[in-house]
C-alpha cells in the first residue's frame, strides 16, 4: 500500500543525486511523469541517464543548472553528478531529443530549474 500519486510528485528535485533522478524518470513513466520547470515553461523528461564523465572545472557546480556537454546533450547538474536529459517533451509539444530542444530554445543552457 502506498499513497496515491499526484502530478506534483513527478517534479525532479536537482538537489538529489543524478542516479535517483534517473530512477524516478523510469518509475514515473507514464504516470505521473517527471518534469522540470524552466524559464520557457514545463519540460517533461521522458528518458534520462547518468553522465559517467567527470565534469570539468569550468562547468557550473550549482545544482539545478541546465548545461550542454561537449556532444551537445542537454544536462541537468544535480546534487551529486549530472543527469543527461536524453528525451524531453516541452509543454504542448512532441517528444524530442535534448539537443533538438536546445537548438530551438538557445536560452536554456546556463539557466536554472524553477521549483
Amino acid at each position: 500500500m502506498t499513497r496515491p500519486l499526484r502530478k506534483e510528485h513527478g517534479r525532479l528535485d536537482p538537489a538529489r543525486p543524478a542516479v535517483e533522478l534517473e530512477r524516478q524518470v523510469r518509475a514515473y513513466r507514464p504516470w505521473p511523469g517527471s518534469w522540470i520547470g524552466t524559464l520557457t515553461g514545463r519540460i517533461v523528461v521522458e528518458r534520462a541517464s547518468v553522465d559517467r564523465q567527470p565534469s570539468s572545472a569550468s562547468e557550473p557546480v550549482v545544482a539545478g543548472t541546465l548545461t550542454v556537454d561537449g556532444e551537445g546533450e542537454l544536462v541537468l547538474v544535480t546534487g551529486q553528478g549530472r543527469s543527461i536529459l536524453d528525451e524531453v517533451r516541452p509543454a504542448g509539444g512532441r517528444p524530442m531529443r535534448g539537443p533538438d530542444l536546445v537548438r530551438g530554445r538557445p536560452q536554456l543552457p546556463g539557466s536554472r530549474v524553477r521549483s
